[in-house]
């Protein structure tokens, strides 16, 4: 599937319907998955970055059609041309579907913010708050998992 690089706020509206983000992102960066109709499938928005850290907001409708490139393509994008050193990610404490993923991406779970989320439908909720270091992360080469001083 083709990677969506230059409608970031396509992405992000996408991102937000479907990650309990209701007032939207704001001074971002998104990149997206599109499928042969042109249609998103799956976006990642890069926001609050701090040139130490980054924190992503990802949504996918359907797993079987996002390739691991995007996933490399991101983690890249994050680590080499933002220069971070590590991604920050959380998602509701105990959905199983999203720690999986979370961690298959090589992020470690880092601890739990009580009432940490509040849902669309008013409901709070913990979040699971998780990590991924330059130097742990398996979906970029080697040679950039170690930054320069």
């Amino acid at each position: 599937m083709p990677l969506l690089t230059d409608r970031p706020g396509e992405v992000a509206d996408f991102v937000a319907d479907r990650a309990h983000a209701p007032d939207g992102y704001e001074n971002y960066q998104a990149v997206g998955v599109v499928d042969q109709d042109g249609t998103i499938v799956a976006g990642m928005v890069f926001e609050s970055w701090n040139r130490h850290s980054v924190n992503i907001h990802l949504a996918i409708d359907d797993p079987s059609k996002v390739a691991l490139g995007f996933y490399k393509y991101c983690f890249r994008y994050a680590f080499e041309t933002m220069g971070c050193h590590r991604i920050n990610a959380m998602c509701v404490d105990g959905y199983e579907r999203n720690e999986r993923l979370l961690e298959g991406m090589c992020f470690k779970r880092e601890g739990v913010l009580r009432e940490g989320w509040r849902l669309p439908d008013g409901q709070v909720v913990d979040a699971a708050i998780y990590g991924c270091l330059r130097s742990e992360c398996r979906l970029i080469p080697k040679e950039l998992r170690h930054e320069e001083a």
